[in-house]
């Protein structure tokens, strides 16, 4: 059995172990980690897609998918990322501004002028009803969350993003995005960020976080899919 696991930085930075690494154990499975800090949504699901395309048919394959903020876009850089070429996730809020190269700045903020919360929606949930036909076609097992808590209500009757919700809404394996995250699911456990100084409850959890969001994971969706 093979556990993939895709994310931004909520599913690889940690002080020790992460959700995937007790997961993988608990179902005594290799682990295949392909998450990456600073990831946008585009990236997750491109390299998952891909990542799964490379795999023998006959593996018995567990996908962790945690979706990222939709205030995160990609460009093409002039470095190379493993098999991914040269896409490189952007955040597109000015606290990063100074941390990019002047050109790709300027190209933030531009997406940041023009950025909206219902079509990053919608194209996040076409995004995932592609990919989940996708994984239901090749019989692999899958649950998606909500990583960070940035998660933005629209309205889900507009006949541009209703289809999509609908879709979504009937799978199970995906925990509803409005109830739930990995960030809100371990402050309200009462566990604090390692670097709460920096970033307050958006912070990154540690090794104990990790291993009490993997056996919520297990006991109340694993176990049955």
């Amino acid at each position: 059995m093979i556990v993939y696991s895709n994310s931004d930085s909520f599913g690889v930075v940690s002080n020790g172990k992460v959700y995937a690494d007790f997961i993988a154990e608990h179902f005594g499975a290799k682990l295949i980690q392909k998450g990456l800090s600073g990831s946008c949504n585009q990236r997750i699901i491109r390299t998952t897609v891909r990542d799964l395309l490379e795999m023998p048919a006959t593996d018995d394959v567990l996908v962790l998918l945690s979706v990222s903020s939709i205030y995160r876009s990609e460009y093409w850089s002039s470095k190379s990322i493993g098999n991914d070429g040269h896409f490189s996730s952007i955040r597109i809020w000015e606290t990063f501004y100074d941390k990019h190269i002047p050109e790709v700045t300027r190209y933030a903020k531009e997406l940041s002028l023009l950025h909206n919360d219902e079509a990053e929606m919608t194209n996040l949930y076409c995004s995932l009803v592609m990919l989940t036909s996708f994984l239901k076609s090749k019989g692999y097992r899958y649950l998606i969350w909500n990583g960070p808590s940035t998660y933005k209500p629209v309205d889900f009757s507009a006949p541009f993003i209703s289809p999509f919700a609908k879709e979504l809404n009937r799978d199970l394996n995906i925990i509803p995005f409005d109830k739930f995250s990995f960030c809100k699911y371990n402050v309200d456990k009462g566990h604090v960020p390692i670097d709460y100084n920096l970033y307050k409850e958006h912070g990154h959890h540690g090794e104990a976080a990790h291993q009490d969001f993997a056996n919520y994971l297990i006991e109340n969706y694993l176990n049955e899919i």
